[in-house]
């Protein structure tokens, strides 16, 4: 199971210039490493190759169901409220932090794997098109929007 620290470091990754080379990067279901000259020469098939609007659907997944945790802990917070509990604010926000992280780590695992990739690979993608970011505009918006919500619920900005 993912740790939160990988988490942490899975949303910043986003948020950070791309270090990959190429436009394509095979997903999990085939080797995202070429390790021997023989591997060189075969060509990438492109349908095993994660492609802008793979990346778009992930980080659009995630981020909707992010959403629907933080409306759920909203209510669960005011039904506390008017119970008549008090939740200093501090501990409110080191809670709400701890929830979040730990529903993305769960949603992360769903994502990926319906999607057949892994988290390497969807990080290696991402960096690579928001290096070129003008060519990919959809992708760029997608993961700044998710950087927001997370960077608004956890107040890291950069997470390393």
């Amino acid at each position: 199971m993912t740790s939160s620290i990988s988490t942490v470091i899975f949303a910043a990754t986003f948020s950070l210039a791309l270090i990959s080379i190429g436009h394509l990067i095979p997903s999990s279901s085939k080797s995202s490493a070429i390790s021997a000259s023989s591997e060189v020469e075969k060509e990438i098939n492109p349908e095993d190759c994660i492609k802008p609007e793979d990346i778009v659907t992930v980080f659009d997944t995630l981020f909707t169901h992010m959403q629907k945790v933080l409306a759920q802990i909203s209510t669960q917070v005011q039904q506390m409220q008017m119970a008549g509990q008090n939740i200093p604010e501090m501990q409110l926000r080191l809670l709400l932090k701890a929830e979040f992280e730990r529903a993305l780590v769960a949603q992360q695992v769903i994502v990926f794997e319906k999607h057949d990739m892994d988290e390497e690979s969807v990080r290696d993608a991402t960096w690579n098109f928001l290096r070129h970011g003008n060519e990919y505009p959809k992708v760029k918006r997608c993961v700044e929007r998710f950087q927001k919500l997370y960077e608004t619920i956890t107040g890291e900005k950069n997470c390393w």
